[in-house]
């Protein structure tokens, strides 16, 4: 019965070292492929980018076929929550629910933009949203704009302020 196990040994060290040497196969050093590819997302006059997070926690921008008339539509959009294709692709938000007895109020956004900045005072609380959930609001506002650039926005809530801060998925 020795022979067999010193024969077994033998056979599993062989195959170890195989698997070790990887077939050959030469390491390589990373290779440089330039800057992140920028996509350009046709339809941009009549839809509007809403940022919710996937399953994997992360922001994930959504075109959806219709054109807010400003940030406060915009906004309110993001704050219904994902619709029932962006659920059923598994995309959630991080923001609180949307209570309809604020409906009268969301119209009280304000927005003053200039020079590649948009400023937006809102009224709901802005402190406590996760980092997530204050990226989603950034970047919904950051994209707003009809002329389809990204913005700085600056977020005052009734509670305090997020940024003046750039989409986090906006290339430099």
């Amino acid at each position: 019965m020795k022979p067999r196990r010193r024969s077994g040994a033998c056979s599993a060290a062989a195959a170890l070292g195989l698997l070790l040497t990887g077939c050959g196969i030469p390491g390589t050093d990373v290779v440089e492929a330039g800057e992140p590819a920028a996509v350009t997302v046709p339809g941009r006059s009549d839809s509007t980018l809403l940022f919710f997070v996937s399953p994997s926690g992360e922001l994930t921008p959504v075109l959806h076929q219709f054109r807010p008339d400003g940030a406060g539509q915009a906004l309110l959009a993001l704050r219904l929550g994902p619709d029932e294709a962006d659920r059923a692709a598994g995309l959630t938000t991080q923001l609180p629910p949307f209570e309809f007895s604020q409906l009268g109020r969301t119209g009280d956004v304000q927005v003053k933009a200039a020079k590649g900045r948009v400023d937006v005072v809102v009224d709901m609380a802005v402190n406590g949203l996760s980092e997530t959930a204050r990226n989603q609001v950034l970047c919904t506002l950051a994209h707003a704009e009809p002329k389809g650039e990204s913005y700085e926005v600056k977020v005052t809530g009734s509670d305090g302020v997020i940024g003046p801060g750039r989409c986090p998925l906006d290339a430099a």
